[in-house]
Parts: C-alpha cells; structure tokens; sequence
C-alpha cells in the first residue's frame, strides 16, 4: 500500500518530553564542557590555553603529568627546576626522566644556570630556608612536588605567585597542604589560587575541587501519571442505574537549579577511563581529554 506524503509537518512542543538523564542533549550544552577524546599533550595544551608563566596544578599520578610536564618545559622560555623530597626525585622516580645538570640537597639563595633538582630533608630548617630563597628562583619554572614531605601553606604560596611560573604536583593534594599554627589552608582555597588546574586524580579532595568549578543551569524534567475512577450507589428515583466514571491525567513538570558542571561520581569516572580534567579558571571553561603522549 501506497503511503502519503505528509503536507504538513508537526510544529510546537511536544506533548510530553522524556525525563532529563545524563546523555541530555540541552543540559550537556548548558554544561559547556569540551571533549578533546584522545590527544597528544601539546594538543591539549594549546586547546586549553595553559601557559608554563602561570601557576599551574597538575594533581594525579606522576607519571600521568610527565606528557603535561615535557610539553611545558618545551614551551617555557626558562630552565627548569624540580622541588620534592627523596621519595619524590629518587633514582627510580618517572620524574627523572628529565636530564638535569645539577642538583643540590638544600634551598639554594640563586640558582645555578641550565635545569636541575633540589632533593630537600623534612624539616622545620629547610621550610624557613625554602621561604627565604625562592623568590630569587625567577630565573627557572619550578616544578614543585608536594605531599611526600613537602607541604605548602598560605606563606609559601603567597611567595610562589610571587615569582608567578611554577606548577605544583601532587599524588594527593590533602596531604600536600600544611597546617600553621593551628589553621590549614583548605584544598578548595588552593585550587582557586591556581590559573590553570589539571586532574588526573583527585582522591579525598574531590568536594574541594567541585567548590571551585562552575555550575550551570540543570534542567529537570519529571512525568506523572494519575488515574481516578469513582463508583456510585444506584439513585432511589432514577433507577438502579450506577454511575461509574474514570479519567487518566499525564503532568509534567520542569523546575531549574544550579548544579556544578561535574559530580564526584564524574570524576571517578573518568579517572577509570584513564581521562583528565583540564580547567582554565581565567575562562571558567573546563574540557576532558584523553592525553595519549
């Protein structure tokens, strides 16, 4: 059988629209967050608009940051120096992987010349001594590791965008950050005194990054269903007739709020899927990407 041609097509709003769900056309939109997929690093960076001459955070395993980090230096119009405690800068550490042509145990008032490492011994001596001196470190990116010895406070950080190229890694962002004289600085409070922030994984500290991120207009769309029937008794005068009825009603109500563009549940997510979130606070914009090299 022969089928017509509609003349006309369907115009309006539909009826009833399907509930909002996280593959939601609209509220992705409205989330605005980019998807580079698979990429190389220098992609990525370019993408996003990081630049080595601003304070950088790169939380996540260290051999996840190594595509980010070599990017960087290549990009950077200084030598480079690596800060972190043993444990960080070991002979067995993926962050050795960078050729260095010198490296000293202790804060240093200037830095020599080409790229080189400060592997520093815990202590109250060589925090003092780090605050003294590395506002003379201008002349290098610091590459500062944070966590496995090395903490930083309210001071430190105030001195760092002070000299203004740096970037700070960190294998767990909570246990990086110190407690003076009773108050610690919150995770939360670090984040948004970095310019550009690069997750990998973000552990016990993923509410603190969500504090920072932007939030959106969520849109929730929810559908409801009613039914009602009545039966009567017959009417003394009009018969032994019932008079029985029923009605079926369909709603829907929208409603908006502000949500932030990523849950913890997102975020762990894609930590399993080996992606990470790049987030340029300057734009408030945010991408995901899968950093191949």
């Amino acid at each position: 059988m022969r089928k017509h041609k509609k003349l006309y097509d369907r115009m309006g709003m539909a009826l009833l629209s399907l509930p909002s769900t996280k593959s939601d056309r609209a509220n992705n939109k409205r989330r605005n967050v980019g998807n580079l997929d698979a990429t190389s690093s220098a992609h990525v960076i370019s993408v996003t608009g990081i630049r080595p001459e601003e304070p950088i955070l790169f939380c996540g395993r260290y051999n996840k940051a190594i595509p980010v980090i070599r990017q960087l230096i290549k990009q950077s119009e200084r030598p480079f120096v690596f800060v972190g405690t043993k444990r960080d800068l070991n002979e067995n550490s993926c962050l050795c992987l960078f050729e260095t042509q010198w490296e000293y145990e202790t804060p240093l008032e200037s830095l020599p010349e080409g790229n080189g490492k400060i592997v520093l011994e815990s202590g109250a001596e060589t925090n003092l001594a780090l605050k003294n001196f590395i506002s003379n470190w201008d002349s290098h990116f610091i590459l500062m590791c944070l966590g496995n010895g090395l903490q930083i406070d309210q001071e430190l950080l105030n001195l760092l965008n002070g000299v203004g190229h740096y970037m700070l890694i960190s294998e767990n962002l909570q246990r990086g950050i110190k407690c003076f004289d009773g108050v610690k600085m919150s995770a939360s409070e670090l984040l948004k005194s970095m310019d550009y922030i690069i997750i990998s994984s973000i552990g016990t500290a993923g509410k603190e990054l969500l504090k920072v991120l932007p939030e959106f207009e969520y849109e929730k769309i929810t559908n409801s269903m009613d039914f009602s029937y009545h039966h009567d008794a017959p009417h003394e005068h009009k018969g032994k007739h019932h008079r029985n009825g029923g009605g079926l009603s369909l709603n829907q109500s929208k409603t908006r709020e502000s949500r932030c563009i990523f849950t913890e549940e997102d975020l762990r997510e894609m930590q399993d899927s080996n992606k990470m979130l790049i987030y340029n606070t300057q734009y408030s914009h945010a991408w995901i990407a899968k950093v191949t090299a």
